[in-house]
């Protein structure tokens, strides 16, 4: 009997790439602690979007020039774009939707949903990779202010 030529990674691997997502997505959040603790800032239990608010208002200093900070400003912007995603991939649990022959990670967010309506956000396998390295450059991005 022969092999499948494409077979299905299954939920296991869809485990271990979200999981890689989720370090990624904290690395970001590590990166934006350092450029808040660098300009002399204290985090506490601020949110990730607190943090990025916090972010969003900093002024040129000693520790961030000016151009760091339309660097900073810009980096925000793509951290403040993924927030959404990142809420969804932590605060759900992985299930696994099969459509015809693709498989799609399934993500439900119960803070979204309400009676009768849930909004899923799918992911290939290959989609949630390229957002663990979208997010993982975007962490190198950041430490490199």
């Amino acid at each position: 009997m022969n092999a499948p030529t494409n077979p299905r990674p299954g939920i296991d691997a869809f485990h271990r790439t979200r999981s890689k997502c989720i370090d990624a997505f904290s690395e970001v959040e590590q990166a934006l602690i350092w450029i808040i603790e660098r300009s002399g800032g204290k985090v506490g239990s601020d949110s990730f979007g607190q943090k990025l608010e916090r972010l969003r208002k900093a002024k040129p200093s000693a520790t961030l020039s000016k151009a760091q900070i339309e660097k900073l400003t810009s980096l925000i912007d793509g951290c403040a774009a993924i927030n959404e995603l990142r809420n969804d991939i932590v605060h759900s649990t992985l299930q696994l939707a099969v459509i015809g022959s693709d498989q799609r990670a399934c993500f439900i967010n119960s803070r979204q949903c309400t009676s009768g309506s849930q909004t899923a956000r799918l992911f290939s396998l290959e989609g949630l990779r390229d957002l663990t390295a979208e997010m993982t450059e975007l962490a190198t991005k950041i430490r490199a202010l």
